[in-house]
């Protein structure tokens, strides 16, 4: 989704089937324009209701990613940009006891006693919570900024073998 000034501007794509063996380029309609202060965010859904404990997200096989690749024009000497969630304020949210480290505080999370009303408050936090977003040029410069996503609605269950979608 493309935003500018908290402003919901349009859809860059959407893929409701993704599949990790067919990645493909889409091509968006017509071109846009993304301005200096724009936000560009990715959404991914993904179910592991099948699995026990937490899945957590890596290049593992059984961990889940969420990741978008843009291609522009013309050329901007921007190596790499991406967010992550304060996962402090998650922990907070469930009411888990404050871990001295990041990894300490994502492995708190494996003691929750996950439900529905657990599922929806972290759901909730995840959305809400600060993320800082990190921006690499070639020459190894960051510029660092926390930031607050847009108002994004939590999507209905999906379920990734209904083919009546297509």
């Amino acid at each position: 989704m493309h935003y500018r000034n908290g402003t919901l501007i349009g859809s860059l794509g959407e893929d409701k089937k993704y599949d990790f063996n067919f990645q493909q380029v889409r091509h968006l309609p017509k071109d846009i324009t993304i301005k200096m202060g724009d936000q560009i965010v990715v959404e991914c859904t993904s179910s592991t209701m099948d699995r026990e404990g937490v899945t957590y997200g890596g290049p593992g096989t059984k961990n889940e990613m969420c990741a978008g690749f843009m291609f522009y024009y013309p050329v901007v000497p921007i190596a790499t940009c991406w967010s992550y969630m304060d996962i402090h304020y998650i922990t907070d949210a469930l009411g888990l006891e404050r871990a001295d480290s990041i990894m300490d505080a994502i492995l708190n999370i494996d003691t929750v006693e996950w439900d529905d009303e657990t599922r929806a408050i972290a759901q909730k936090a995840v959305i809400e919570a600060p993320h800082l977003a990190m921006v690499e040029n070639r020459q190894g410069k960051k510029v660092n900024k926390t930031t607050s996503l847009p108002p994004i609605s939590l999507p209905p269950p999906y379920n990734c073998e209904d083919d009546s979608l297509e």
